[in-house]
Parts: structure tokens; C-alpha cells; sequence
């Protein structure tokens, strides 16, 4: 995350009245950092910086970056952020790469855009320059961006279950982190992880014999063992997660359904 340039204060236009404050509002999504076309966070700044320098009627006011968080979330820190510096009236103008930056969910769009105009606020899109909020061509223009925005988001999530449905034809891991008692390869396939897998096989064990998933739990926990995602300790909902895994341990590969899967079973 580049770091955001302090607020200012002060600043006066070219003809000596006072510059209009504007912020900038950078985005990259998880699945777009994967992208080689994808606009980076850096490659945003830097033209949107470029524009708000040349121009001596704006004042850069500030930046807000939302790093890897999908463009139909309603809640990301930094655009909350920007919603209330916007409501006190901190900034006038919002500039963003593209519409798509700020969103890519059309109600959301059209949400962020009422309640921004209603604080006063415009929102310039470089790629686009749709013209301000009092010419109405510019807000249908505006609009008609915000529904292919939406439309890039859903074809980019189909593309994205089409490749792990793609993965799960061919028996390999298709989504997520590796279950415990494996890890993943540069190739995206599971190998076995001897630590791991000896550790399912105890759990797996101790369940056959009627222990409850609170005392595994609780028995992992005393001997310090470290739970799978980087989770501070075990929970009686994670080994309940683990046991309704076993298909996977039993050598089949998982998403919304089951086939025979190219790993090494555990069980």
C-alpha cells in the first residue's frame, strides 16, 4: 500500500482564489493483481497525481488506497474513510482512474455517486471524462459506465469458476488454501505434508473413538500444535471442518461437488 501525502490546508488557484481540494481514490482488487492488464495501485497514483499537479485550480487534499478488497464490497477502510471526510466537506472533487476504481456494483455505484453529490462532492473519472453533474448527458454517460463496470465484474467471475470448475475436471485442487495435511505446489496441486497428514490422522483417530470436537480441540491446543490459515489455536468448529473434509483426505478433489482427485489420500 503506497503511503497517502499529508493533508494540506492551504492552497491558493492561479488567479489567487482558493483551489478546489480533491482527493484521489486508488483500488486493486485480489483477482485483478493476478492480471498482467491490470492497473496497478502505483500506475493509478501517478496519473491521477500527474492530472490534479497540472491543473493550478485543484489542491491535492488526499489519497485513499484500498489494496486487494473487491470492488462490490459496500465497506472497505479506505473509502469508509473517504464517505466521511466527504459528509464534513473536506474535499469537493474525487478523482479515480476509472469508474470501476470506486465500484463494481451498479447500485453501489449509484449509491456512492446520490450520496457523494449530496456532500457536495464530484466524481471525475480520468479514462472516461464524463463532464460535471449538472450536464445530464454526463450523468447518463456516467451510469452507462457504471452498468459495464458490473458487467466486467461478472464475466471476470465467470472466467474465474470456469477455471477452477476446469481444475476440478481434472482432479487437482481448484480454490483456496491447502487443507491441513497438505500444501500447495508451484504447479497448484497438493502434496502431502508428513507433519500435517500425521496430525489428520490423529484427529480422524480420536473422532472414530468418540472424542468430541471440543476435547480435540482443547487436546491440540495443550500440545501447541498450530491450526491450518495461520489461526491462533483450534476450535471445536475447526476439527468439525476438518472430519467433514474427509472425502479430500480420501484422495477426492472438492468444489460444489466430488471427483477423483490427482493427490495423495491421507486416510
Amino acid at each position: 500500500m503506497l503511503p497517502a501525502p499529508p493533508e494540506t490546508t492551504n492552497g491558493r488557484g492561479a488567479d489567487g482564489g482558493a483551489a478546489i481540494p480533491s482527493a484521489i481514490y486508488t483500488r486493486v482488487s485480489t483477482a485483478e493483481q493476478a492480471r498482467p492488464d491490470h492497473y496497478s495501485l502505483s500506475h493509478q497514483q501517478t496519473q491521477l497525481r500527474e492530472h490534479i499537479s497540472r491543473d493550478p485550480k485543484l489542491r491535492l487534499f488526499k489519497v485513499y488506497t484500498d489494496p486487494g478488497v473487491s470492488g462490490a464490497a459496500a465497506s472497505r477502510p479506505a473509502l469508509d474513510a473517504l464517505m466521511e471526510d466527504a459528509r464534513q466537506g473536506k474535499f469537493k472533487k474525487l478523482f479515480v482512474l476509472r469508474i470501476d476504481r470506486l465500484g463494481r456494483d451498479l447500485l453501489l455505484l449509484l449509491q456512492l455517486e446520490r450520496t457523494l453529490i449530496s456532500y457536495g462532492v464530484e466524481i471525475v473519472s480520468l479514462a472516461e471524462s464524463f463532464g460535471p453533474n449538472s450536464d445530464p448527458a454526463a450523468v447518463a454517460m456516467k451510469q452507462v459506465a457504471m452498468v459495464f463496470s458490473q458487467l466486467d465484474r461478472t464475466r471476470l467471475c465467470q472466467r474465474m469458476m470456469e477455471g477452477r470448475l476446469r481444475k476440478l475436471l481434472e482432479g487437482k485442487h481448484a480454490s483456496g488454501p491447502a487443507p491441513l495435511g497438505y500444501r500447495i505446489t508451484r504447479a497448484r496441486e497438493l502434496e502431502v505434508d508428513p507433519a500435517g497428514a500425521d496430525l489428520v490422522k490423529r484427529i480422524f483417530r480420536w473422532r472414530y473413538g468418540r472424542r468430541s470436537y471440543h476435547w480435540i480441540a482443547k487436546k491440540l491446543n495443550d500440545e501447541g500444535q498450530k491450526p491450518p490459515k495461520g489461526g491462533r489455536k483450534f476450535y471445536a468448529a475447526t476439527i468439525r471442518f476438518i472430519i467433514k473434509n474427509s472425502a479430500v483426505y480420501r484422495g477426492h478433489a472438492k468444489y460444489g461437488r466430488l471427483v477423483k482427485g490427482i493427490h495423495q489420500p491421507i486416510l
